[in-house]
């Protein structure tokens, strides 16, 4: 699979199975895209307040709670911020959809199953993907091309991580989607003639280590 714009490899982890000082950061680089990098540190910060929060005994790793996510703490991105509940193997709850992202769409995501509106040869992939970060916790990046009918393509970037529910479970993915600033997201709408690629992915190293890579869509 092309890297795209995705740096190789994990964030490293430090001999006490801590994360190394920029807190499992993989800069976008050339992107420039300051609204996911407020995401990352935001998560990074209720990560550690976590871990000192927790016990000696418990998992170095720990997820953050979903209730200690607060939106308002990165208010000027809501429109671009998405929360999913992971239900069941088939079912990624959209608990939260950004006005930004559901003007991308086309149609408002809240209350739907995301496997259910995805695009179907991206299906397999999503559950596969987003299962494997709830297991192993870790946190995930991705580029897609998406192509219209007309000929025009266009690139969004989405950063997720997970988050906890009250028995300490991760559940939740907390994420962000940010389409190229100069596309115009009217244009995206769902219709059986819309083909994306994936043109960059990685998970990313919390603590936990990392599932195995997807299949790459065809």
């Amino acid at each position: 699979m092309k890297q795209g714009i995705f740096h190789k490899g994990a964030a490293k982890i430090v001999a006490d199975n801590g994360l190394t000082e920029n807190r499992c950061s993989q800069s976008y680089g050339s992107t420039g895209y300051k609204a996911l990098e407020a995401l990352q540190r935001y998560w990074n910060e209720l990560l550690w307040r976590r871990r000192e929060e927790s016990q000696p005994s418990q998992a170095p790793w720990l997820v953050p709670l979903r209730s200690a996510f607060n939106p308002m703490k990165i208010h000027r991105h809501l429109p671009d911020i998405f929360i999913a509940e992971r239900k069941s193997a088939g079912n990624l709850w959209l608990r939260i959809s950004g006005t930004a992202i559901d003007e991308a769409a086309g149609f408002c995501l809240q209350g739907k199953n995301f496997f259910d509106i995805c695009l179907s040869s991206e299906r397999d992939f999503f559950k596969t993907t987003t299962g494997a970060m709830l297991k192993q916790p870790c946190g995930m990046k991705l580029t897609r091309r998406i192509m219209l009918p007309d000929g025009r393509a266009y690139k969004y970037n989405a950063l997720c991580f997970p988050l906890a529910d009250s028995e300490a479970v991760p559940r939740y993915i907390v994420g962000m989607v940010k389409v190229a600033a100069d596309n115009k997201r009217a244009y995206f709408r769902r219709t059986s003639k819309i083909r994306s690629e994936m043109s960059g992915f990685s998970y990313i190293d919390i603590g936990a280590g990392m599932p195995a890579a997807p299949t790459a869509i065809r």
